[in-house]
């Protein structure tokens, strides 16, 4: 790694639209300094998402120091991340310590690692409709164009005969055509359709994100819906919603 006493580097920078698909490997190296017994790191995942700033995300898995065994002469740690999110730009932040022979601390540094920049996909608009009426000035025309997200649905999830489906969609019908009126129905991001009677259900709580729901599990009594949303439904539910499978 061409390094002195320690560093942290991206060793894959996986981006893609596909947010599940999405992953940065980091590995960081430490050399043993003379008398020292014993080496630790501890990661920490830098964000900047919209702001000049990197901030730290908190992941759980993170957290705890890895330690070398005793007298080794070097430490390599890897440590992968996924699921990151639309448009961010991910550094590693690596605390590094060295420990003598009687367990005392010798020696502290924090490196960072180099970026590793996420695309942020943009809505795959469609001109639904156009109008026209007279300018504010004499002789000009006001033009109206109405555009709307002809979506994707990238989760889904099927229960008792009943499709359970999350995406980028905004409009939900059997024979629809990115249309506003009917069999067009306005549903934003999150619908569900009996796939026997080949109806959309009523059942429509909605997620707020324009990024929409990217997955969707159930087992025998839930079923998720998991995105970048902070309401779903109505209520505060970020980034993760849960129902109970006999709805709707």
């Amino acid at each position: 790694m061409g390094m002195a006493q320690g560093a942290v580097i991206v060793a894959a920078c996986h981006p893609s639209d596909d947010v599940t698909t999405r992953f940065a490997t980091f590995v960081g190296e430490m050399r043993a300094l003379p008398g020292s017994a014993r080496m630790a790191m501890r990661f920490t995942l830098l964000q900047r998402l919209g702001t000049p700033d990197f901030t730290a995300v908190g992941l759980p898995d993170l957290r705890p120091w890895r330690r070398s065994k005793k007298g080794v002469s070097s430490f390599i740690y890897t440590q992968r991340v996924t699921a990151l999110r639309d448009g961010g730009t991910y550094r590693m932040r690596v605390q590094m310590r060295w420990y003598g022979s009687n367990g005392k601390l010798m020696k502290v540094r924090t490196m960072r690692s180099g970026a590793c920049k996420q695309p942020a996909p943009l809505p795959n608009l469609r001109i639904s409709s156009i109008s026209t009426a007279p300018g504010a000035v004499s002789g000009t025309t006001s033009y109206m164009v109405t555009v709307q997200n002809d979506g994707d649905t990238p989760g889904c999830a099927l229960h008792n005969n009943v499709l359970y489906f999350g995406g980028h969609f905004n409009y939900v019908g059997v024979g629809c055509q990115h249309t506003t009126a009917p069999p067009c129905f306005l549903y934003h991001h999150v619908a569900a359709a009996n796939v026997v009677t080949n109806t959309v259900l009523s059942w429509n709580p909605g997620a707020n994100s324009n990024h929409g729901i990217y997955t969707v599990r159930q087992d025998a009594t839930h079923v998720g819906f998991g995105g970048y949303q902070t309401k779903f439904g109505g209520k505060v539910q970020e980034g993760y919603a849960t129902y109970s499978s006999t709805l709707p």
